[in-house]
């Protein structure tokens, strides 16, 4: 759903901003496909419209709360679906994420604007929040997603879908960890979906 993955080029820095924190990110690449069974989830070595996607985005760490994030960005692309028009894709995202080396609460929300050249407007708004507490070498969490596509759109397949995740994640050691969560999705005019998804993750 989302642009997750993006070859291309990223900067990130510094704004001098004192006690505020405050930094920024600027990255363009050669975006997403637009969905279609043929394409392939990144675009590598070439890109299916004449423009490059790009994303900008700001975010801040105040000295006097140690662990807050809060940040936007936007990002821009152009899609050419099986239709007969352009698409124009934006995402405005925001964040607000507070951790300590026990404690984590992550918070995004997500708004999906695909435009046609001939002025109709498809909305998908989003969000996900999730808390997790680490006890020695376990770290159990519970999240909540929420995403609503409009029915018209290039994303009408998905359509409503909500529900929470439970999982937990084990560290045999700094590099190795395991994974389990368990999830229950509610769909709209759709019978519910209940996963179990088991992840083993190695770091060097």
């Amino acid at each position: 759903m989302l642009p997750v993955h993006n070859v291309g080029l990223s900067l990130t820095g510094s704004i001098p901003s004192g006690k505020l924190g405050l930094n920024y990110i600027a990255e363009i690449g050669n975006g997403r496909p637009a969905r279609r069974p043929q394409n392939t989830t990144v675009q590598n070595l070439v890109d299916e419209n004449n423009g490059k996607a790009v994303n900008l985005g700001l975010w801040l760490r105040p000295e006097w709360l140690s662990g807050l994030q809060v940040g936007a960005s936007v990002y821009h692309d152009h899609l050419l679906p099986d239709i007969p028009q352009r698409v124009q894709e934006y995402i405005p995202a925001v964040h607000v994420v507070y951790t300590t080396p026990k404690f984590e609460w992550l918070n995004e929300a997500v708004l999906i604007r695909h435009s046609l050249d001939e002025g109709r407007t498809f909305n998908t708004p989003g969000f996900y929040t999730q808390i997790s507490q680490q006890w020695g070498a376990y770290r159990p969490y519970v999240r909540y997603q929420y995403i609503n596509a409009h029915p018209n759109g290039l994303l009408e397949d998905i359509a409503l879908r909500r529900g929470p995740s439970f999982g937990a994640r084990f560290d045999f050691n700094d590099n190795i960890a395991f994974k389990t969560q368990l999830d229950h999705i509610l769909r709209k005019g759709q019978p519910d979906l209940n996963g179990l998804h088991l992840q083993l993750a190695f770091t060097f």
